[in-house]
C-alpha cells in the first residue's frame, strides 16, 4: 500500500548500492512517514537518486528536507546536476 508519496520497494541497481556503500554514517536511516534516507551522520543526510527523473529527485529533495538534519546532500549523475538544482 502507497502512502504519503512512498514508492514501492524495488530493488535497487548495482550503481546505487555502490554509490551508498561510499557514503558516512548510519545507513538506511528512518525518518517520518515511515520512509528512509540513505545515510546520515551526526549533523549531514545523504541521498542517492539515480532515476534521472524530475519526480525521483522531488521525492529525494523531499525526504531530506524531512531529515532535520543541519546539512543535506544530494547525490546524482552529472547529467542530472540540472534538474537537481532546480529542485
Amino acid at each position: 500500500m502507497k502512502d504519503r508519496g512512498e514508492v514501492s520497494e524495488l530493488p535497487e541497481s548495482k550503481a546505487h548500492k555502490r554509490a551508498k556503500k561510499k557514503l558516512p554514517g548510519k545507513k538506511e536511516v528512518r525518518i517520518k512517514g515511515g520512509r528512509r534516507i540513505d545515510s546520515a551522520s551526526k549533523n549531514t543526510a545523504y541521498e542517492v537518486e539515480r532515476s534521472g527523473t524530475r519526480d525521483g529527485i522531488r521525492k529525494a529533495v523531499r525526504r531530506l528536507r524531512d531529515s532535520r538534519k543541519q546539512r543535506k546532500v544530494i547525490l546524482v549523475p552529472q547529467k542530472d546536476m540540472g534538474i537537481a538544482a532546480e529542485k
